[in-house]
């Protein structure tokens, strides 16, 4: 406290004493009755400061009040102690405002006891603990209500007011009648009147759904509070209530989130088991797969030898009965031996043909590179196949290749490619048409195009056509012959030289494969 004398100075009547106290409650004017209840002389009490006359219990509660009235500029009457001669005596205040402080006027109030002090004393700081009570609950964001045994409202707080209306309306209501929707006849109802009984304070989070004024739900959406009960003197409550819909959400989202995260990772591992599951089927099928694979080449291989013996056998006897080794041949004869020649070299073929799949499908064949002349290349190849072109009265065309344009390759394989190209061509062209050979250097490969007026291939055989055992054509290919696998063999032949072969055709029109290889450079 700052001594301060006041700006203006009042005289009160001396009947029964008065003091006359600045803005800082340090005395600057008491007359002698004021001063003989304090027990000093009016001189005396002049700079002295409030705490100095009332008990030390009691200052806070009365400066308090003091500034209350400088502040509001409203009387008020207080029944407070005082020290007189060092001992607590009760004394009327009568406190009214004044320019600069207050103006106290003082009654003795006779004939009470230490003990009638002391209960003031009590009284007073009790009701400044209400009044501090009144401001923390009216700070709080918790909204309150304190009520009786019979649950009638007798305190709100601003959030509380906020929450159910204005405190004048809701002083003296039963609870019922103002609380909250979903209180009455729920968990609330029953912990309060549990409260009531047991005197034990009681805690619990209540879902009420938010929607018109029947207090039905609106999509799904609830409203969550958490509320305290605690037991209030005079047999009554004090109830707490906050607004937790954001963290009530919060935490159920949060368990929504880790149930289905639970779920994802079972979904997950089942998932994995079953992919391990399907791997390992897949393992064994692959392991079933490939011995059955290698028991198919190694019955292919062997039944391959052993039918191109007796084969090879009835070729030569032929070519003897053919030369007359064994008697005079007749015309008739003759021809005969001539369709046997033929249908054994056909069977040869058929047989050749089916062992070099199996070779190429477990990778068995070797290769022998060297430099290819492509021009070369093309030329033993025609003339190997131009018996059949003539025999069916094809034209045969063969565009002159480069001289220079050599491929590395096995000379071998590469003429195996281009026969069976040759020779699907004359398979599947009519008498009467035409067979062209074109050879290009595109970029780092050399091409080799073979081209026919022949039947061509549906659209919708195009992808299959390099598939072994593929045949366009059911009736076409049992008249022609063949087993589907001479342009598998080419197919897995060009790429094994580091190549393609790929096709074009037209149904009714014709085709034409493409057989692409590395080129050698030259310096």
């Amino acid at each position: 406290m700052h001594s301060q004398t006041a700006a203006a100075m009042a005289l009160f009547k001396c009947e029964p004493g008065a003091i006359n106290g600045a803005s800082d409650f340090v005395c600057t004017f008491a007359n002698a009755g004021a001063a003989r209840l304090f027990g000093r002389h009016g001189g005396d009490m002049a700079g002295l400061s409030v705490q100095t006359l009332v008990p030390p219990v009691s200052v806070v509660g009365c400066v308090e009040i003091l500034h209350r009235v400088a502040a509001l500029g409203v009387s008020e009457e207080h029944e407070l102690p005082a020290l007189c001669a060092g001992e607590g005596v009760s004394l009327h205040w009568d406190i009214a405002p004044m320019p600069g402080g207050v103006a106290i006027a003082l009654t003795d109030l006779h004939g009470r006891s230490k003990m009638d002090v002391t209960i003031a004393m009590v009284h007073a700081e009790s009701a400044r603990a209400d009044r501090l009570s009144a401001q923390v609950l009216a700070q709080v964001s918790d909204a309150y209500l304190l009520l009786d045994h019979e649950l009638r409202v007798l305190t709100t707080n601003p959030a509380a007011d906020r929450a159910l209306g204005k405190s004048e309306a809701l002083v003296d209501r039963t609870l019922w009648n103002v609380s909250p929707p979903g209180w009455a006849k729920s968990r609330v109802s029953a912990k309060i009147e549990g409260v009531l009984v047991d005197r034990a304070e009681a805690h619990l989070t209540l879902r009420a759904p938010i929607g018109p004024a029947e207090g039905e739900g609106e999509g799904g959406r609830s409203h969550a509070s958490d509320i305290d009960v605690y037991p209030a003197p005079d047999g009554g409550v004090a109830i707490f209530w906050r607004d937790v819909t954001d963290r009530v959400a919060l935490e159920d989202f949060q368990r929504e989130f880790a149930a289905h995260l639970t779920s994802w990772n079972q979904q997950l591992q089942a998932g994995a088991e079953e992919q391990q599951r399907l791997l390992s089927v897949a393992e064994a099928m692959r392991a079933d797969a490939e011995s059955a694979n290698r028991v198919k080449t190694e019955f292919l291989a062997v039944m391959s030898h052993e039918l191109r013996t007796p084969l090879n056998a009835i070729g030569g006897y032929t070519e003897l009965l053919e030369l007359g080794l064994r008697g005079p041949v007749t015309p008739e004869q003759r021809e005969d031996l001539g369709r046997i020649q033929r249908n054994q070299q056909h069977l040869l073929g058929l047989i050749t043909a089916l062992l070099n799949f199996a070779r190429l499908d477990t990778g068995q064949l070797a290769y022998d590179y060297s430099d290819v002349p492509v021009a070369d290349a093309v030329r033993a190849a025609v003339s190997l196949i131009q018996p059949l072109v003539d025999a069916k009265q094809l034209q045969l065309r063969v565009d002159e290749c480069s001289l220079d344009v050599q491929m590395r390759t096995d000379a071998e394989k590469l003429q195996q490619v281009l026969l069976n190209l040759l020779s699907n061509a004359i398979k599947f062209t009519n008498a009467g048409g035409k067979i062209n050979v074109h050879c290009a250097r595109v970029n780092d490969m050399v091409t080799v195009a073979v081209s026919d007026t022949g039947v061509g291939i549906p659209e919708r055989h195009l992808a299959r056509i390099f598939e072994p055992f593929v045949q366009v054509d059911v009736g076409l290919s049992r008249t022609v012959g063949g087993v589907g696998l001479g342009l598998s063999i080419s197919a897995n032949l060009a790429r094994a030289l580091g190549g393609s072969l790929r096709v074009e055709s037209i149904e009714g029109r014709g085709s034409t494969f493409t057989l692409s290889l590395p080129v050698i450079e030259r310096p």
